[in-house]
């Protein structure tokens, strides 16, 4: 078993070559969310954390250049970032007053408000990281039509934000994801060994 170069590149790009490789397999046993939320939980989780300024690794003073591409990814509009390339718009964001009872039941689910076109990167990351990190995971549908992620509005309040989305649109948000970290810029002596442009190949290769 190879050593990791690094936790954010080497590591979640590994995350991405996980998901292309069973996706398909994991659709045909039924599988496909619990094997998405599995890899986000760490091919999204751990980069996220990694790069931020406090976190106790370093890294986001190691790769100066790699945290200025995540800072700049960050500021930008979601639905016009290259992490929701391609999706179908099933995207959206409210305030949910209670998390009781089952989600088929909860009245905000019937007509969930669309994301903003004013959301940012920053934002939605931000809240799919905590939903992920606090196991705040809901779906609906006997055949899970779509993943919802929730994260306190406060302590006190007892309710809850949400962000929902398809399954397909969530799985494209995290193939964008991992093909964005692989763009990063790392020193030459952490890079040895990762190929640039390892994730489109082995998703030709998956594909074929």
């Amino acid at each position: 078993m190879s050593e990791y170069k690094n936790f954010i590149k080497d590591f979640p790009s590994r995350c991405g070559d996980l998901l292309l490789t069973y996706e398909k397999r994991s659709r045909f046993h039924g599988r496909e969310v619990t094997l998405m939320l599995s890899i986000a939980s760490a091919g999204l989780t751990i980069p996220y954390e990694r790069i931020r300024s406090y976190h106790p690794s370093g890294d986001s003073r190691r790769y100066v250049e790699a945290k200025k591409m995540v800072d700049s990814l960050l500021k930008e509009k979601f639905l016009e970032s290259v992490l929701a390339k391609e999706n179908e718009g099933s995207w959206c964001r409210g305030v949910l007053n209670s998390h009781l009872g089952d989600p088929d039941s909860w009245p905000e689910m019937n007509s969930p408000i669309p994301l903003s076109a004013k959301e940012k990167n920053k934002e939605v990351l931000h809240h799919i990281r905590n939903a992920l990190a606090h196991g705040n995971i809901y779906t609906l549908g006997r055949e899970i039509s779509t993943i919802i992620f929730l994260s306190e509005t406060d302590y006190q309040s007892g309710k809850f934000n949400y962000i929902t989305s398809s399954p397909d649109d969530f799985c494209k948000f995290l193939r964008n994801w991992f093909k964005f970290i692989g763009q990063l810029n790392l020193p030459q002596e952490v890079s040895t060994g990762i190929i640039s442009d390892h994730y489109e190949d082995l998703e030709d290769v998956v594909n074929v």
